[in-house]
């Protein structure tokens, strides 16, 4: 007899509810996320995505309910400082939060993933020098170390804390709005990063307006509005003129060129 194995997703909610000052932001939340799976998450202003963040970060806590699990790597409860180990975040409050650390070199901001601090508080060891070695080779970043991130262009900083992201070798990458602020050329150059990251086995996490970020490596999509998954599957079913309309209240036009996604507001 042939013998079935199940594979457990790295990241797994089911029918989650999250409340906020007795407001329900998120309602009935189901994602299954497998390694070698990368998802994106598309929706309006408003619709919930940051807070479906923060509750897979371990930093909120869904709501008590019938039939509500939440399962991260394996687990059904993380210490929130060991969980972050597992997660690479990179977010546009962290890089504000960065851009205001005046005396930070790009090294010193990349070794604080180590702690998920803001600056270097602890000692330093010769392993952690040498794995933050390895990883400004393999993003080819060794001109931004001794610079100071506050001196640095926006994609300068963006691809800095990338590396610190990526300093604890996290199983799953977050990436929340991640090319806010960044010019056309910045744009291109880290979402080449990005594909570089998920070719070579990296989770990815992305949430974003811009269906031209949705690179063909991210297989899965999720529509999400007010804070409800409307739509969950495979990319290339998901991103659909019909459904994109429906998401933002307008008709919406999607086109594909060279696997890169547009949407046009249609007025005809």
């Amino acid at each position: 007899m042939l013998e079935v194995f199940y594979i457990k997703p790295l990241i797994e909610l089911k029918n989650i509810d999250i409340s906020i000052n007795n407001q329900k932001i998120l309602s009935n939340i189901s994602i299954n996320i497998q390694k070698n799976e990368s998802l994106a998450i598309v929706g309006p202003n408003g619709a919930g995505k940051s807070t479906l963040i923060k509750l897979i970060c371990g930093e909120l806590y869904p709501n008590i309910k019938e039939n509500s699990s939440i399962n991260i790597f394996g687990k059904t409860k993380w210490n929130i400082w060991e969980l972050k180990t597992h997660l690479g975040i990179i977010t546009n409050e962290l890089h504000f939060t960065y851009k205001n650390q005046v005396n930070n070199t790009g090294y010193e901001v990349i070794l604080s993933g180590f702690f998920s601090s803001i600056g270097l508080h602890q000692e330093i060891s010769n392993d952690m020098k040498t794995k933050t070695s390895k990883i400004i080779e393999f993003l080819n970043i060794k001109n931004l170390t001794n610079k100071k991130i506050a001196e640095m262009s926006t994609g300068e900083a963006r691809k800095i804390l990338v590396a610190r992201a990526l300093i604890n070798d996290p199983e799953v990458l977050i990436l929340d709005e991640p090319t806010v602020g960044l010019d056309l050329v910045a744009q291109k150059d880290f979402l080449t990063l990005i594909q570089k990251l998920v070719s070579n086995g990296k989770t990815i996490i992305l949430i974003t307006h811009h269906l031209e970020e949705i690179f063909p490596e991210i297989n899965k999509t999720a529509l999400l509005k007010n804070g409800t998954i409307t739509h969950l599957g495979d990319t290339k079913d998901i991103i659909t003129s019909k459904n994109l309309s429906q998401l933002y209240n307008t008709n919406v036009k999607v086109t594909k060129t060279n696997n890169t996604y547009q949407a046009l507001i249609d007025n005809s």
